[in-house]
C-alpha cells in the first residue's frame, strides 16, 4: 500500500483484490502455522460485503480457517471511530474439526459507548471469554469437555457451516441466524413482505434548489422527525414540507396514514407511526398495513424494536450502511391474533404512559435556590466564553450521521446532556458554524418554539451545538 491509499497487490495472495481490509485477513489466514490462531478486528464490511472478493474470503474463511466470529458494538473505539467491527477467531487445525461455528454478540463492554466511554455496570466480556474459551476446547481432539458446560451468553449461538454457505454469500453475521432459530413461541412468524399484508414503500428527496417542489402541503419526513424514543414515536408534522410537483418528480410516495415508518439507512432502527399521510426522504421504509384484519400499526412498530439488531447485522455499505428493500421484506415478526396484538399493545402504552408521568414530575421540578442581596453581580462576558453554534446544511447527506453528537435546543431542559439525538460528520461540522462545544459548557436556549426559550442545561459530553444555543464555557 502506497501512502497516498493506492494498493498494488502481488498475485500471491489466494483472493485478488485491492481492499486492504481483504488482503491483511487474506494474509494472516494464509500465514498459521497449522496449530496457529488468531484473532483479528475486522471492519464490518468484511462481515457481510457483497462484492466478489469479500464473498471469496468469507469462503476461504469458513472452509478452512474460522471457529468463531465476536460482534462487537458500534463505539467500542470511541472517540477514535464509531465504526462497527468484529473479531474473527482463526484456527486451522480445530476448523477442519467441526463443522459449526459460534457466534458471540457483545452489548456492553463495561464502557458506555459514547465519546466519554465511562465506566458502567453492564459488561458481556467475562461471559463471553469463558463460553468462547469453553467452544474452543471442546474442539480439542482428546478432549471430554463439551461448550455445554459452560453456560451460553444469551447472545452466543452456534451455526452450522451448511446454513451459512446455504445461499453462496457467507455471511458472517449471526444475527441472521438468529433469527431463523429463536422462534419459540406460539405465534406464526410472517415477513414483512408478505403480499397482501404488508405492503413496503421506499422514500426519495425532490431536487433541491427548486423552490416548486418544496414547501407544499405534504409532510416530508427526515430523520429529525423520528427522535430516538423507549419505544415508537408518532409523526402528526414534519420539520419540511414538499409539493404535489415535488412528490412526482422524486422518487418519493406518499404513505397513507397509520403505518409503520422505519428508518433505515445510517441511523438504522428508529420506528414510528405517522398519523397523517406522509412522505419520507430515501432513508426510510414505511410498512402500509393492507389487511386491517390481521395486523395494528403500533405492534408491527413494537415487534419490530424486537428485531433492530438484525436490520443493523444486515445493513450493507460503508459511511451510510442501509438495509436494502429486498432484505428488509425478509423480516420476519410473530402475528399473534388481532385482540392478543391490541393486548400487548396496550400493556406497553401503559407502561409508557407512567414513564411519561415520572419524566414529567421530574422535567417540573425545580428546586429554591434563594439569592442573597450581598451577593456580587458581574457581567458573564467576564466569567465565560460566550458563543453560538451552528447547522450543517441538512439538503447535503454527507454532513449527517457521523460520529459527532449535535445538540438543539430541544434537549435542553435544566439538566446534564448525556447524549444527542443527532450525529454530524466532520464535514458537517467543518462546512458550517457549528463547533465542539466542551463537556462542562453551560448552555442556554436563546430563541425557539414557546417554553424552550431561556432552558439551561450543563454539557456532559463533548458535542456541537446548533445557532439557537447560546455556550458558556468558564474560563477558570
Amino acid at each position: 500500500m502506497s501512502p497516498k491509499g493506492g494498493i498494488k497487490p502481488h498475485n500471491r495472495f489466494s483472493v485478488q483484490s485491492k481492499r486492504s481490509e481483504v488482503l491483511f485477513v487474506d494474509y494472516m489466514a494464509e500465514h498459521l502455522t497449522p496449530t496457529g490462531r488468531a484473532g483479528i478486528i475486522v471492519p464490518e464490511g468484511i462481515i457481510f460485503q457483497s462484492q466478489t472478493a469479500y464473498k471469496q474470503l468469507r469462503k476461504m474463511l469458513v472452509e478452512d480457517y474460522l471457529v468463531a466470529v465476536v460482534s462487537l458494538p458500534s463505539g467500542i473505539f470511541q472517540p477514535y471511530s464509531g465504526v462497527k467491527t468484529s473479531i474473527l477467531i482463526l484456527d486451522r487445525s480445530l476448523a477442519k474439526r467441526t463443522d459449526e461455528i459460534a457466534f458471540i454478540r457483545i452489548e456492553n463492554d463495561g464502557f458506555g459507548l459514547g465519546a466519554q466511554r465511562r465506566a458502567i455496570e453492564k459488561n458481556d466480556l467475562p461471559a463471553a471469554a469463558i463460553y468462547l474459551k469453553s467452544w474452543l476446547k471442546a474442539l480439542l481432539p482428546a478432549s471430554n469437555k463439551s461448550v455445554e458446560s459452560a453456560p451460553a451468553p444469551p447472545n452466543a449461538l452456534i451455526v452450522p457451516k451448511e446454513k451459512i454457505d446455504a445461499n453462496g454469500d457467507y455471511n458472517l453475521s449471526g444475527e441472521r441466524y438468529r433469527e431463523e432459530t429463536s422462534n419459540n413461541h406460539s405465534f406464526p412468524l410472517v415477513s414483512i413482505g408478505e403480499a397482501g399484508l404488508f405492503h413496503v414503500e421506499s422514500g426519495g428527496t425532490p431536487k433541491s434548489g427548486v423552490d416548486e417542489f418544496w414547501n407544499g402541503e405534504i409532510p416530508w419526513a427526515t430523520l429529525v422527525d423520528l427522535p430516538a424514543m423507549d419505544f415508537i414515536s408518532q409523526i402528526t408534522t414534519t420539520k419540511r414540507t414538499i409539493t404535489d410537483k415535488g412528490l412526482r418528480q422524486s422518487s418519493a410516495k406518499l404513505i397513507p396514514a397509520n403505518s409503520v415508518v422505519v428508518s433505515t439507512r445510517a441511523t438504522i432502527g428508529r420506528i414510528a407511526i405517522n398519523r397523517v399521510p406522509i412522505a419520507t426522504n430515501q432513508g426510510f421504509k414505511s410498512i402500509v398495513i393492507e389487511d386491517a384484519t390481521r395486523a395494528v400499526p403500533e405492534y408491527v412498530g413494537l415487534a419490530l424494536t424486537k428485531i433492530v439488531p438484525t436490520m443493523q447485522a444486515w445493513a450493507t455499505g460503508g459511511t451510510f450502511a442501509e438495509i436494502s428493500k429486498s432484505k428488509f421484506c425478509e423480516l420476519k415478526i410473530p402475528l399473534p391474533p388481532l385482540e392478543v396484538q391490541r393486548e400487548i399493545v396496550a400493556e406497553i402504552e401503559g407502561y409508557q404512559k407512567v414513564i411519561n408521568g415520572a419524566r414529567a414530575v421530574v422535567d417540573n421540578y425545580r428546586p429554591h435556590i434563594p439569592i442573597r442581596p450581598e451577593w456580587p453581580v458581574v457581567e458573564l462576558g467576564s466569567l465565560c466564553a460566550i458563543r453560538s453554534g451552528g447547522t450543517p446544511d441538512r439538503s447535503n447527506e454527507s454532513y449527517w450521521n457521523g460520529h459527532i453528537p449535535w445538540v438543539s435546543t430541544t434537549l435542553i431542559n435544566y439538566g446534564v446532556i448525556e447524549s444527542a439525538q443527532e450525529y454530524i460528520t466532520s464535514d458537517g461540522l467543518n462546512n458550517s458554524s457549528a463547533w465542539i462545544v466542551p463537556k462542562g459548557t453551560v448552555l442556554m436556549a436563546m430563541y425557539g418554539q414557546g417554553v424552550t426559550r431561556g432552558r439551561v442545561a450543563v454539557l456532559g459530553i463533548d458535542a456541537a451545538v446548533n445557532q439557537a444555543c447560546a455556550a458558556f464555557a468558564i474560563q477558570g
